[in-house]
């Protein structure tokens, strides 16, 4: 079976970005997710996975709308925040990662998968991750993903200096040089 995961973010995690109305191509990741689900909900080889937020715990609203949402797909699950399931095995189980510009799709793209951004994020101008312009654009991405699932290297690479922008916000490093990886 081919796994996508869907990693939702907390709007602490987004909010702070200036363009971010210009990222979103969904009116919300609920939307984001049932679109997508919906499209393959007769492919029996697919499954979907739902991690929550842990930032999104005390929104039981949203929550249950997941938990609903899921609950009606033979092939979709939720995993609610507080699960001690850890996001990094489901990575590591997955095939695909959708999120929403969380720091997890730096973390997926370390761990080699593929990763679909759906929402502005701080790393987006370093382009290791697929950014849609919209949700045919998306669907086109998902289905070459799941046609054939490759990975390019190079892709680390420029998953490595983004996380070093994050992390030392331009200040330069003393004891690593570009050229080390």
């Amino acid at each position: 079976k081919f796994i996508i995961s869907f990693f939702t973010s907390s709007d602490l995690e987004t909010n702070f970005l200036t363009d971010n109305s210009k990222r979103y191509i969904y009116n919300s990741q609920i939307e984001a997710v049932k679109k997508v689900v919906d499209n393959y909900s007769k492919n029996k080889n697919i499954l979907f996975f739902i991690r929550a937020h842990p930032n999104t715990a005390a929104d039981k609203i949203e929550n249950e709308k997941y938990l609903k949402y899921s609950n009606k797909k033979r092939n979709c699950f939720y995993i609610n925040p507080l699960s001690q399931v850890s996001s990094y095995n489901l990575i590591r189980k997955s095939d695909l990662i959708i999120c929403f510009g969380s720091t997890i799709g730096i973390e997926s793209t370390f761990l080699k998968k593929n990763v679909i951004n759906l929402g502005p994020s701080p790393y987006m101008k370093f382009k290791f991750d697929f950014q849609p312009k919209n949700h045919y654009e998306n669907l086109k991405i998902i289905n070459n993903l799941i046609k054939k699932n490759y990975f390019k290297k190079d892709k680390i690479k420029k998953c490595l200096i983004a996380t070093n922008a994050m992390l030392n916000q331009g200040v330069k490093l003393r004891y690593l040089k570009k050229n080390d990886f």
